[in-house]
């Protein structure tokens, strides 16, 4: 009977998890609690204590619940349960971690088909997940050890040479890292052919009957027949290499020679500026190329490094929603991006968009209402300029998808965007990015009409003599440019409105004040600047 864990484990795991329940985000206290239950574990064996090994199983379920992207730690959680003898635990390991990297990870695979290489006794069985991983990292630039590890199975498993020869030919057209090696291996076979009849396994009897003019069938002297075949062979297979090396070399000097992190990294972690550059670069390059599982692939090895930067997710989800329009793959991408990037607001957004293609009402209030209760009742008096921007942003683009779309009363919030706004504008000198504020929301020419900013924020600074505002240029030039580009009126009624209305109440105000609209009719009403002047008395 198992030890009960109360007898294996002591204080220090009080401690530890207490640590990871109150910073989750915190990788190193997962490291510490996981590192003390596999030290508790120790020496690891098959008679393990049950309960321990729930015990750590779960922590490292959750670790991954956060940190859906740690390679490493997959590998050691399906290790862990091989080392315990756990075959169809481990096959469940590898193929979850594989799932949550979208069967794009080079390094998972490699680590599980090594493992299958020995477990997998059924030759079909083990060919099909070989077959799986061709499809989803053989286009990989670093996939050298994988094709490797391919034909060293084909040729240990397979009677037939045929399809070890039919994989080779295949991995000498891919511009990766490692390419010449396999072109050794395919000279190499070519030198030793003895028979002409074997020509036939590397290239189609058509082609060598139209392309070399060797009839296999014929009844002439087969050795000159082979010699010249085989001359033939290393002369495409030459022409092929050079293809190739053009290839490789061209995207390494252009991309991988710049890209130096290829795993995940944690959010504290900056990327340099240049490397992001070079991912962008590499991205475009795939998409404008057409190769669309290249671009899958690549997409899928940038999210590695670039996790926590709110444009690759975007990149990503546009490109699969523009190109196959998979509004469902695409959600996938953005819900991921949204748990793991730093900035949320446009990915939001874009999942907002996504949502409503799909009908999937549900989760479009959800998020809204889950972004209200992180963000609490009380989100005017943060003094994070950027977090209250974002809330704004997302707050007023729900509100008006949802109105255009829903009857009243669907959200479960009490307050509007331009209630909260104005709370924001109401601390004054008091808070920071007042001015980028207020002309944020006035650059929203498709979302609110001027009316509505005029009725919402404009008159009701006015009429509660919001001194701060009232005396600075920047409100009334916003003031005045919003007045100007409303689509709705006329040019003589725009106008119209500045002086007779604009003009006399900014009269009374300082002179700063009066600056901002002078400088607003230099740029766009040169022809009332007397008239500005005139009622200004100045």
């Amino acid at each position: 009977m198992d030890e009960p864990l109360d007898e294996i484990l002591d204080d220090r795991f009080g401690q530890l998890s207490l640590n990871v329940s109150k910073s989750p985000l915190a990788l190193s206290h997962w490291e510490e609690l996981l590192n003390y239950l596999l030290e508790r574990a120790s020496p690891l064996k098959k008679l393990i204590n049950s309960h321990l090994l729930e015990l750590i199983r779960d922590t490292y379920k959750s670790l991954f619940t956060y940190f859906p992207l740690l390679e490493n730690y997959s590998i050691d959680y399906a290790l862990l349960e091989y080392k315990l003898g756990n075959i169809k635990e481990m096959h469940m390991a590898f193929v979850s971690a594989l799932q949550r990297h979208n069967n794009g990870s080079l390094l998972l695979w490699l680590e599980y088909l090594k493992l299958c290489n020995e477990v997998v006794i059924n030759h079909k069985q083990l060919f099909r997940k070989y077959e799986l991983a061709e499809s989803c990292i053989g286009l990989h630039f670093y996939s050298g050890e994988f094709w490797e590890m391919y034909l060293d199975q084909l040729r240990l498993r397979c009677v037939d040479k045929r399809r070890y020869l039919v994989v080779l030919r295949k991995v000498l057209e891919l511009p990766i890292y490692s390419y010449s090696k396999f072109y050794a291996q395919w000279l190499n076979i070519i030198d030793e052919t003895t028979d002409v009849r074997q020509l036939t396994m590397m290239v189609s009897e058509a082609d060598i009957d139209r392309k070399m003019k060797i009839k296999i069938r014929g009844r002439g002297r087969k050795g000159p027949q082979l010699q010249e075949g085989k001359t033939h062979l290393r002369k495409f297979t030459k022409e092929l290499y050079m293809v190739v090396q053009y290839r490789v070399l061209e995207i390494y000097n252009l991309f991988e020679s710049n890209i130096k992190t290829h795993y995940y990294c944690s959010a504290e972690t900056l990327i340099e500026k240049g490397e992001i550059s070079a991912w962008w670069r590499y991205l475009e390059y795939s998409i404008n190329n057409g190769f669309d599982k290249l671009t899958h692939l690549n997409f899928q090895r940038a999210l590695l490094p670039l996790a926590h930067y709110e444009m690759i997710w975007i990149k990503y989800a546009m490109w699969l929603m523009q190109q196959f329009e998979d509004f469902v793959s695409a959600k996938s991408v953005l819900a991921l991006g949204l748990q793991l990037s730093h900035k949320k607001t446009k990915i939001i957004e874009l999942l907002c968009g996504c949502l409503i293609k799909l009908g999937d009402y549900d989760q479009l209030f959800s998020i809204f209402n889950q972004a209200q209760a992180v963000f609490g009742n009380n989100i005017e008096e943060t003094d994070d300029f950027e977090l209250f921007s974002d809330y704004l942003q997302f707050t007023m683009f729900m509100e008006k998808c949802i109105s255009e779309n829903f009857p009243a009363g669907t959200l479960s919030h009490s307050e509007t965007g331009f209630k909260v706004l104005m709370k924001r504008l109401s601390y004054g000198e008091n808070k920071r990015g007042q001015e980028e504020l207020l002309h944020m929301v006035c650059q929203m020419y498709k979302r609110f009409s001027r009316r509505s900013l005029e009725e919402n924020v404009f008159l009701p600074i006015i009429d509660q003599n919001w001194t701060y505002y009232l005396d600075n240029a920047k409100f009334w030039y916003e003031y005045c440019h919003r007045v100007w580009f409303d689509q709705d009126s006329s040019y003589l009624e725009k106008r119209r409105y500045i002086v007779k209305k604009l003009f006399p109440l900014v009269a009374s105000q300082k002179l700063a004040a009066k600056e901002g609209v002078i400088s607003f009719c230099e740029s766009y009403m040169p022809e009332d600047l007397d008239v500005c002047f005139q009622v200004f008395k100045l």
